[in-house]
């Protein structure tokens, strides 16, 4: 976000890859509010639970690091082409975020699979991949779609806990 913020002279900012990286954000905020929890989940820690539960920040890492330019723009640099071409594959990750956060949840905190949270959620798995794969209108839906549900997904999850 810095990059971007310093490049503003150069490139006029890219409302959609920023749009996203402020969803990650909030995933990662989420995660670390989530995290909390765990000493009271899981009573024997084993090294391919480790692994599951360190695959989340990992997840969030990829797209935080994919989705903005990691350098100040210069003149004649674009951040809609440099989106297009490497910082759109950050959804993936995000995708996959919320799917292995779906997958966590209905295991270890035994959610229930037809709720209101898991319905959030399942809507969240399939919008990073359609954003992906369209552009222009619909993509900016999508991306308003997902910061919109990303916060209310992010607010269900933090002031309405799972019972556990």
């Amino acid at each position: 976000m810095i990059a971007t913020f310093r490049s503003r002279a150069n490139a006029v900012p890219d409302v959609r890859p920023v749009a996203w990286a402020i969803c990650i954000f909030l995933l990662e905020l989420e995660l670390w509010w989530g995290l909390s929890d765990l000493r009271t989940i899981i009573k024997e820690w084993t090294f391919p639970i480790f692994l599951l539960f360190i695959s989340s920040p990992l997840l969030l890492f990829i797209a935080a690091a994919l989705i903005l330019p990691a350098h100040e723009l210069h003149a004649g640099e674009d951040h809609q082409r440099i989106f297009r071409c490497n910082g759109r594959w950050a959804l993936f990750a995000v995708s996959a975020y919320y799917l292995e956060s779906m997958g966590q949840t209905l295991y270890f905190w035994k959610a229930p699979l037809i709720s209101t949270w898991a319905a959030i959620n399942a809507v969240l798995i399939v919008l990073p991949v359609l954003a992906f794969f369209t552009q222009g209108k619909k993509e900016r839906v999508i991306t308003i779609s997902a910061v919109v549900l990303t916060i209310l997904f992010v607010f269900i999850d933090i002031l309405i806990p799972i019972p556990v």
